[in-house]
């Protein structure tokens, strides 16, 4: 994509913020770019999967080096077995946001026999969110054994 860069803070590379193409305003333009936490990274202790994953289920950090509360990237693997429909995924956040935000939790890759996945936002406060697995007709979705789930979470006001 390219588009004059609004975001050149190198911490997040190709997940920069864009304005593409030549826009025309007829007033003032304003914007606040929310940017906290650039001292306070991420854990992997800090994502968990309460529930339905599998017995032995796993996340680990993925991506870019350093990730912060808004921009997270990290793998879930499924364990060996004892699933449960509509798995969930907590995030708490390294440095509260000022209000609770609103989150993404978007599938970039998929290993193993597992289906398509989305992860819908079921509860949020300023310190932490949790996701809740479907398949793409909104059922509950199951995992199954030894699947790898890449993922990338973006939060914002």
């Amino acid at each position: 994509m390219t588009g004059t860069q609004i975001n050149g803070d190198s911490t997040y590379g190709a997940n920069a913020l864009y304005i593409s193409g030549s826009p025309t305003f007829g007033g003032a333009l304003s914007a606040t770019l929310f940017s906290a936490n650039k001292g306070t990274a991420q854990t992997v202790g800090n994502i968990t999967l309460p529930a339905g994953w599998g017995t032995g289920a796993s996340v680990a950090l993925a991506g870019p080096s350093s990730q912060y509360t808004q921009l997270n990237e990290f793998t879930i693997t499924s364990g060996s077995g004892s699933f449960a429909a509509a798995p969930t995924v907590r995030v708490v956040f390294p440095m509260a946001f000022p209000a609770a935000p609103v989150c993404s939790l978007n599938v970039g890759a998929i290993t193993g026999s597992g289906g398509a996945i989305l992860f819908k936002q079921t509860a949020t406060s300023t310190t932490q969110t949790t996701f809740t697995a479907t398949t793409s007709t909104g059922s509950a979705f199951t995992a199954a054994a030894s699947e790898t789930y890449t993922v990338v979470m973006h939060c914002g006001l």
